[in-house]
């Protein structure tokens, strides 16, 4: 059996009836339009989640390695915010605070209190990429969750 090229499509491709990299794109690639607000470390860092989504035609397992990305982003983007808010970074023994800790005090500080699940559902979608117990895939399952963290940046930089 011959090696499939780095630049033929990923074989899922078919059975999903996608027949060009445009069209993957306009169906999973989603675009990081964030706010005047938003940090342009973040916005930059997002950059390469949306190559890594859009190069996943090729090789449909790389959806799943920007969606990590895009938890990573978040997770920076949390840190920027709470330092915008002089919200301490680390702990009083001099350790850097776990993103739960964060994130309970972002909710403090801004009175976000109705958002405690939307948190805290990243975080847990983070967690649970983090400490695989298993190889798994969830490839273009993962766009919803994109599209909502991206959505939830920018909300909590307005």
């Amino acid at each position: 059996m011959k090696d499939k090229s780095y630049f033929d499509p990923d074989p899922l491709m078919h059975y999903y009836q996608i027949h060009s990299g445009e069209e993957f794109v306009k169906l999973y690639l989603v675009k990081g339009e964030f706010g005047p607000k938003v940090p342009e470390d973040v916005k930059a860092s997002y950059k390469t989640a949306e190559y890594l989504m859009a190069h996943s035609y090729y090789h449909w397992p790389m959806y799943d390695e920007a969606f990590w990305k895009v938890l990573g982003i978040y997770e920076m983007a949390i840190q920027f915010r709470c330092k915008e808010l002089e919200i301490e970074l680390k702990t009083a023994k001099g350790w850097r605070k776990s993103l739960d800790a964060l994130q309970k005090d972002l909710i403090e500080k801004l009175q976000m209190e109705e958002y405690l699940y939307s948190f805290d559902r990243i975080r847990k979608l983070r967690n649970d990429l983090a400490h695989p117990e298993i190889h798994s895939f969830g490839g273009g399952l993962y766009k919803t969750h994109i599209e909502f963290i991206v959505n939830f940046i920018n909300m909590i930089f307005e």
